[in-house]
């Protein structure tokens, strides 16, 4: 997949990717509000506590920043655009950025109102390791960085 000198052939590896992270926000949602198995959630009103600025506040803004990173493949997806205008690549932008932000926006609040500073780093190692869905989302959160690696094989 990293060897193809077009990238828009890598429209059906991003679509699965895509599906992949939808399930990823709808899981982590669900699981919000339902139930979470055995995983550790807060019990006592010291771990429900909310705190917004905390000592990993500022190393957080740099990983959420590094997500929207996407600048060195802005000139190859604009010319794999079928009528590749100014106002097309507008909207496409426009979209992909904010439906990108809708759902880091969801899986982080319902990630941390779900288990508050008990959160680890990866959201998913939360949840209790015989959560059979738990573990389906796992692998495809592992396909997705697989089908990220050939996108950022191309160089601008």
């Amino acid at each position: 997949l990293a060897l193809i000198k077009n990238m828009s052939r890598l429209a059906n590896t991003s679509f699965l990717s895509l599906v992949a992270v939808g399930w990823i926000v709808f899981v982590v949602f669900a699981r919000s509000v339902t139930t979470v198995m055995d995983a550790r959630v807060p019990r006592t009103p010291e771990e429900r506590d909310m705190h917004i600025v905390g000592a990993n506040f500022f190393p957080a803004i740099g990983i959420m920043s590094f997500a929207f990173v996407c600048h060195h493949s802005s000139f190859i997806v604009f010319n794999s655009l079928h009528n590749n205008t100014a106002k097309r690549w507008e909207r496409v932008t426009r979209y992909s950025v904010g439906i990108s932000l809708a759902g880091c926006v969801l899986l982080g609040t319902a990630g941390y109102l779900t288990f508050r500073d008990l959160t680890k780093g990866n959201l998913l190692n939360n949840y209790a390791l015989d959560d059979q869905v738990v573990n389906v989302t796992r692998l495809l959160f592992s396909l997705t960085m697989v089908l990220t690696y050939p996108m950022e094989s191309f160089v601008a």
